[in-house]
């Protein structure tokens, strides 16, 4: 796979892009449509969709709640490691997985700190956030499955002190 150089910017194709993100290319091009705002940046030529290099796989509904759920573990035990292999996108692209949870309203992150695990342990969790994570049917597997009582404990206690920090955000 090889990136195609067009107005001096770098792109995969649409096909390429499938193969990458183990999807169908007929989701690369619906997605790549601008009215579906998910991936920006996309062009056509030819009647071939190409996706900018540095574009990531959207960040469903699904994603979403398990990349918020890992958060939350973060906020929990600051010295842990959000793993985002587990969601199909590679590990160097937090900062970007950060920016569009941001985009979509799940989050809230402040571009003032450096660090990006600072960064990552400082990020507030929106309603909206906190909504898809309490959603009762769960598009995955219940992350509270299988947990000891200790660690169910840890989490919610986690979650309750992201609901302090949103409180403590929203008070102006």
């Amino acid at each position: 796979m090889r990136p195609v150089t067009i107005d001096g910017a770098s792109y995969y194709s649409s096909q390429d892009v499938a193969e990458l993100w183990g999807i169908k290319e007929t989701t690369v091009r619906r997605y790549a449509e601008p009215k579906s705002g998910k991936i920006p940046g996309c062009i056509k030529r030819d009647k071939s969709w190409y996706i900018p290099v540095t574009a990531i796989r959207p960040i469903t509904k699904p994603v979403a709640q398990g990349l918020l759920w890992g958060i939350i573990g973060v906020k929990n035990d600051p010295t842990s490691f959000l793993d985002l292999s587990g969601e199909g996108i590679d590990n160097s692209l937090l900062d970007s997985v950060l920016n569009e949870l941001c985009r979509q309203n799940y989050i809230v992150v402040d571009y003032g700190i450096d660090d990006l695990h600072e960064r990552l342990v400082q990020v507030r969790i929106t309603v909206k956030g906190f909504e898809l994570v309490r959603y009762r049917k769960r598009f995955k597997e219940n992350p509270l499955d299988g947990f000891a009582s200790a660690d169910a404990i840890s989490i919610a206690l986690s979650a309750v002190q992201t609901v302090m920090q949103l409180a403590q955000y929203f008070q102006v």
